[in-house]
């Protein structure tokens, strides 16, 4: 997994690199200067460090649950039909999120650029605005780019609410009808060790989900 984050994050830094100086002149004329440095400074930063720790959790949670579903279906094979329903429809409401929150990061990062730009200006201007008695407009200038890019990250926020409330909803009441699948067999059908050692493991559930 190391090996795959260093060789991804190293192939994109060096085709991102070549771009920019290979990129005509017009091209930095049209282009602010912000969105170049967030796209080599925060999209590297969250391909480096943030993409390869969600992937191995992400590995880690899938064989988890796996091993999960695995178990309960030992003990009551019905669990594993409720539990293709339950992930069928785990995946559709990823599908129907996924739309809304890819457009939604790239309007993050579309605000976000401004801000960068804009501060970096007014650092370097300083003096002059000192001289001309600009604070007050400089500084409603920035409150306004910050607004702007909160708006979109409460957007993005809720947005990613609204699917974790989906799949816990979803995953609890999973639990809940296994957990009423295994109260109505009979005794002598299930074995009462596995019984409880299955229970046990599907509380993790609530673990993955977060």
């Amino acid at each position: 997994m190391a090996t795959i984050a260093i060789e991804s994050a190293q192939r994109l830094f060096l085709g991102m690199l070549t771009s920019v100086f290979r990129a005509p002149t017009s091209f930095f004329d049209s282009t602010p200067s912000s969105r170049i440095l967030n796209r080599s400074s925060t999209d590297q930063s969250t391909v480096d460090t943030d993409v390869p720790y969600r992937l191995a959790g992400l590995v880690f949670a899938l064989i988890q649950l796996l091993s999960i579903i695995i178990l309960m279906s030992q003990v009551a094979w019905q669990v594993f039909l409720l539990f293709e329903i339950i992930l069928g429809l785990s995946v559709w409401y990823q599908a129907y999120y996924i739309t809304t929150g890819r457009e939604l990061t790239r309007m993050v990062g579309v605000r976000k650029a401004p801000i960068l730009h804009h501060f970096s200006e007014t650092i370097v201007g300083a003096p002059t605005i000192h001289c001309f008695f600009q604070e007050a407009r400089f500084l409603g200038r920035n409150i306004d780019l910050v607004d702007d890019y909160s708006r979109i990250m409460v957007h993005k926020s809720a947005t990613t609410e609204w699917l974790c409330l989906r799949i816990n909803f979803l995953f609890n009441m999973g639990f809940f009808l296994v957990l009423v699948i295994l109260v109505c067999l009979p005794s002598s059908a299930i074995d009462p060790s596995l019984t409880g050692l299955a229970v046990t493991f599907g509380l993790n559930l609530n673990v993955l989900q977060a």
